[in-house]
């Protein structure tokens, strides 16, 4: 049920973002700490002491988001040194949406042509071949939290609507007329 309500269920467009990694990350984290703590038993995952163990170990280990000095039960227990990390965590996300906006990233508006990258190993296409990474045109269509929501222009047969991570799309054009208009200036100047 946890799962479910993490994972996202949209209809209107084929995900492509990386809202999964997290969830990877931690079962992963929790996979290998229960390997440390219960060896050899099938149901480790199941079993409540050893999940408090796993819980146990992992708050007062030190991690290398405190620069390996601190653990989380240390964080939580000295209000003084959560609040410093909080802010150094607004800081770098502030920084972040400062280079987003600078590289336009921010700025699409609807209709707007832009040059995608589309991870197709995380659908069925993945044999087909690719020679580019940025090898999709599409329309902006909006944006959704840090995501972007495009329709592509020449769409798989079951892959038309896509949500991206913004830093997979690139600026073209800001309608089809202009798009048309410089790929059709370029073309009559290559062959006079």
């Amino acid at each position: 049920l946890m799962a479910r309500f993490f994972l996202k269920n949209n209809q209107s467009s084929f995900q492509l973002t990386n809202s999964y990694n997290l969830v990877d990350a931690v079962v992963r984290t929790i996979r290998n700490l229960v390997g440390r703590v219960s060896q050899y038993n099938p149901n480790a995952f199941a079993d409540k002491v050893t999940m408090s163990k796993v819980i146990d170990v992992y708050n007062n280990t030190v991690h290398s988001a405190f620069k390996n000095k601190l653990t989380p039960t240390e964080m939580q227990t000295n209000p003084d040194l959560e609040e410093q990390y909080v802010t150094m965590c607004k800081n770098k996300l502030e920084e972040v949406k400062q280079r987003r906006l600078q590289n336009g990233l921010l700025t699409y508006e609807a209709g707007n042509v832009l040059l995608v990258h589309l991870p197709i190993e995380k659908t069925k296409y993945a044999m087909q071949k690719r020679r580019r990474n940025f090898d999709e045109l599409a329309t902006f269509i909006e944006y959704k939290g840090p995501n972007v929501i495009v329709d592509l222009l020449h769409p798989y047969p079951t892959l038309k609507r896509v949500t991206l991570p913004a830093y997979y799309t690139k600026l073209v054009a800001s309608n089809m007329d202009e798009l048309r208009s410089r790929y059709v200036k370029s073309f009559i100047t290559v062959d006079q």
